[in-house]
């Protein structure tokens, strides 16, 4: 499936961010989103990322 997402963007001329991320083994957030501002990343990918981290716990013990 991300192939296709890929493929179409492409396409499309678009970018496409995929992003993997071991919360386990992460760094705090507030590190990661303090480097990802510093970097210049956009704010609704930093805001997308810190999601994640927010609904660590609540899906932490759900997905096994």
């Amino acid at each position: 499936m991300p192939f296709l997402w890929q493929e179409n963007f492409r396409v499309k001329g678009k970018k496409l961010y995929f992003g993997f991320v071991d919360l386990m083994k992460a760094f705090d957030r507030e590190v990661i989103s303090w480097a990802m501002r510093k970097l210049g990343v956009e704010e609704w990918l930093v805001s997308a990322v810190m999601s994640v981290y927010r609904c660590k716990n609540s899906h932490q013990n759900s997905l096994w």
